[in-house]
């Protein structure tokens, strides 16, 4: 924490790193955690096939007014928003996909287009957040506070639900409303209507709730997944017009759907083009045969975690020229902050970050993003970590750096041919003393930037 403290370059994200430990009113989470409902919680994040209905029956608890299965899973649901609030690095990453791919919108509110004539461009706006100039936000701040717009921040979010999928037995209103197709009324009566029921178990009862009529079933179904039910295709991303296309794959092949799904081998023997007809294109039948394959599969790539090196665990089993596998834990304007696993987060200066010139950092790395990275110098006293990304730059020993236990400068020949001028010595002025070792370097590139 002293480390993460210490490099934190901006006030947000010292404000994030202190939130855990801020004082608050005791919180719903905090009363969850005090019914015993923590271990649920880590069970349940631990392993997404699980059911959680099934298991929130072992928590019950009348003491704490927690008679069924919902509100135990209400009490789950409250710890982990404490959890996902209390991340500093989650809301980091948060607020750059914010500002990366947010759009901002705002819309007149009702009765107000003659009083706020003034602000008539943003009576119907939208932009990306990142394309936003300073004085059109000032302008939509000043026309919301006058109670002129109306503003939202619709980010990515629609897009990340539509794209994964949401499990319609334990998706909130606000979640399910993020659903093509889905009204908040509509959202509202899914929940509604699963309080009163229990469980959705095939996609089919959808068309029972109030207000869910056949056009929004057909914008939404495709998106709403039901695990563990009734048909084993309601829990992929296959849409229920295309089942009969998928029953007609497991007859042709002489088997039964539910032993198509996830059999790569019987997959394989697919021929696309034999299901292509006039209401079904060729780039659906891929659609629904990749979909198969890996049925509710997560399309967001692969969490890869860092491999840390065996026996390097402190500073001083550092040495130069060392190649580590580290992960990136800040960026900032100079650089990157990676941790290599001694406790100690090394930098890479933005002249080491790549082989050719870098405007900023960020177009390179980002935040828990898995890079390989070569020691360049190690100061052990004032514990600084010296690193570099160009795993070809040479780290050469120099004892002679004060407090350190190695040394390193500049990459250059061993063995430097001699021009023709080399007998001529010139003497830099005192004021321009050359930086010694890889710190000293980094700092005098960075002043040579402004």
């Amino acid at each position: 924490m002293r480390t993460a403290i210490e490099q934190a370059d901006t006030k947000t994200r010292l404000e994030d790193l202190y939130l855990p430990y801020k004082k608050k009113r005791r919180t719903k989470g905090q009363i969850a955690i005090e019914a015993g409902f923590e271990p649920l919680t880590d069970v349940i994040m631990a392993d997404f096939n699980v059911d959680p209905e099934v298991l929130a029956e072992q928590y019950l608890n009348n003491e704490f007014n927690i008679p069924d299965s919902k509100a135990t899973l209400d009490g789950a649901k409250f710890i982990l928003m404490e959890r996902f609030t209390d991340h500093a690095d989650l809301l980091a990453r948060l607020r750059q996909i914010i500002a990366d791919k947010g759009m901002l919108m705002s819309s007149v509110s009702k009765d107000k287009e003659e009083t706020g004539e003034k602000f008539r461009d943003y009576f119907d706006y939208r932009e990306p957040i990142s394309k936003v100039p300073p004085h059109r936000a000032l302008a939509l701040f000043r026309g919301r506070k006058e109670s002129i717009l109306a503003k939202s921040l619709d980010a990515v979010v629609e897009d990340c639900v539509n794209a994964v999928g949401v499990e319609v037995n334990t998706a909130s209103v606000a979640l399910l409303n993020r659903v093509s197709g889905l009204s908040e009324t509509q959202a509202s009566n899914i929940v509604e209507w699963r309080n009163a029921n229990g469980r959705i178990k095939t996609r089919e009862q959808l068309k029972s709730i109030p207000r869910l009529g056949a056009k929004a079933f057909e914008q939404a179904a495709g998106f709403l997944q039901v695990q563990n039910g009734d048909v084993v295709l309601d829990a992929s991303a296959v849409h229920p017009e295309s089942y009969s296309l998928v029953a007609e794959m497991a007859k042709r092949h002489k088997c039964k759907v539910i032993e198509l799904v996830g059999n790569k081998s019987i997959l394989a023997e697919i021929q696309a083009k034999d299901f292509v007809s006039s209401e079904v294109g060729l780039p659906t039948v891929l659609d629904i045969i990749a979909e198969l394959d890996k049925p509710g599969r997560d399309p967001r790539p692969e969490f890869k975690a860092v491999s840390f090196k065996e026996g390097i665990e402190k500073l001083s089993d550092l040495t130069p020229d060392m190649i580590l596998e580290g992960c990136v834990t800040n960026v900032t304007n100079f650089g990157a902050f990676v941790d290599v696993g001694v406790h100690q987060d090394g930098l890479v200066h933005i002249s080491a970050l790549a082989n050719t010139f870098v405007k900023d950092p960020r177009e390179i790395v980002k935040t828990g993003d898995i890079v390989k990275v070569k020691v360049m110098e190690v100061d052990v006293k004032r514990k600084r970590i010296a690193l570099s990304m160009r795993l070809d730059d040479s780290a050469l020993k120099d004892e002679s750096t004060p407090g350190s236990k190695h040394g390193a400068k500049s990459p250059r020949s061993d063995n430097p041919k001699p021009s023709r001028q080399s007998h001529q010595k010139k003497t830099p002025p005192k004021s321009e003393t050359k930086p010694e070792g890889a710190f000293a370097a980094a700092f005098a590139a960075a002043k040579s930037r402004q």
